[in-house]
């Protein structure tokens, strides 16, 4: 929205330069610069009334009426510091949305193929891949990602995107598909739809940041495919040191379904606080170190959803942990922390989660893992 606003003015600028004789560009009048200043002034309140329920307030210099003098160099000079000024601004703000309140659209993509081959296995690896102890696990060859999408502004403060997964034909998915409303009191973000819930550092991450091939045993356990139909809220300080997420989430994926038929819910409420206790201004944040800690009472109440997947990073066919669906289990809590260090090519990430299955019929079950890796990018 803001970056838009300076366009226009830009934009304007330039037209009002380009309108004139060239020997009229060189000796401007009193009044192309008096326009000039009142349209920047008109343009810099205007961005300040839109940040002032998300970001500090600017320390842009005052709007003046006052007539612009071209022999003038103190008043040139500061007209130039307002401009800087209002370009500092919105650059700071990272917003990107349309002024004029248009539907926007932005199509993307993404495309990871993956290429395995097995010289040599194991007898358990086989029996849990193929059933059978002599018998090895096929080569792979295809496609573990494959998606297409579109995401925008409905209007200034309504969001929407739709991501689709086309890496199995017979099987079709659907990813993030929600609408949102922006600027909201209290609540500032709310997405409604289908969305990644709001625990487990590495699958909060983009796929497309991976550090390693994919993503941790015990991650993928506790939150399998991440994204659930739900209604969440996204939050974040002035400062943006500290922010939050936190909504309601049905346990079933629906992302091949669309849909379910059921009296038995298997819901769950989650959250996530999360805190930047040091960014390096100076470096433009290739300095920082970040924590948090999420959790979510989940209420599977017996049914399918009593259960923890996973499968090693060569994406087998088959799961090879499992526990099965957990008799009785009618309810557990998760609780994760998670901690990074960055200091420039170096990155240092630790996360720990640990759930407890409540049963009807047998004792309480615990489930637990964790990792903690050091990266250094060769690449700077």
């Amino acid at each position: 929205m803001k970056r838009r606003i300076v366009r226009l003015g830009l934009g304007a600028i330039c037209l009002l330069m380009a309108g004139v004789s060239p020997a009229l560009a060189q000796q401007p009048t009193q009044l192309d610069y008096f326009q000039l200043q009142q349209l920047v002034a008109e343009q810099e309140a205007r961005l300040q009334r839109l940040e002032g329920n998300r970001f500090p307030a600017s320390n842009a210099v005052p709007a003046s009426n006052a007539a612009f003098d071209y022999h003038n160099t103190a008043a040139n000079s500061a007209l130039e510091r307002r401009l800087s000024s209002l370009e500092e601004t919105v650059n700071r703000s990272g917003v990107t949305k349309e002024a004029n309140g248009k539907t926007t659209q932005k199509w993307f993509g993404r495309v990871h193929y993956d290429y395995w081959v097995f010289p040599d296995a194991d007898p358990l690896p086989n029996f849990l891949e193929t059933g059978d102890a002599t018998i090895a696990p096929r080569d792979f060859s295809g496609f573990r990602r494959l998606r297409f999408g579109v995401k925008g502004d409905v209007t200034d403060t309504m969001l929407y995107k739709i991501e689709m997964e086309f890496a199995d034909p017979a099987n079709l998915a659907f990813k993030d598909a929600y609408l949102g409303w922006d600027e909201l009191p209290f609540l500032q973000t709310v997405l409604l739809g289908n969305q990644k819930r709001p625990y487990g550092l590495d699958h909060l991450n983009s796929s497309r940041y991976n550090v390693f091939l994919e993503r941790p045993f015990h991650v993928e356990a506790f939150n399998q495919d991440a994204r659930r139909l739900g209604l969440q809220s996204y939050g974040i300080t002035d400062d943006q040191r500290w922010n939050w997420r936190y909504g309601y989430f049905l346990m079933d994926d629906l992302a091949k379904a669309g849909g379910q038929y059921t009296d038995n819910y298997q819901s769950e409420v989650a959250g996530r606080l999360a805190n930047t206790i040091w960014y390096d201004e100076t470096s433009g944040g290739r300095g920082y170190a970040h924590w948090a800690v999420s959790g979510s009472l989940a209420f599977p109440g017996g049914g399918p959803d009593a259960r923890f997947t996973t499968r090693p990073e060569s994406r087998t066919s088959e799961k090879w942990y499992d526990t099965g669906s957990i008799a009785g289990g009618n309810r557990y809590q998760l609780f994760g922390l998670e901690a990074v260090v960055n200091v420039g090519a170096l990155q240092v990430v630790a996360e720990y989660q640990t759930a407890n299955m409540e049963r009807s019929n047998g004792p309480d079950l615990d489930f637990g893992g964790g990792y903690i890796y050091a990266a250094y990018f060769l690449t700077g």
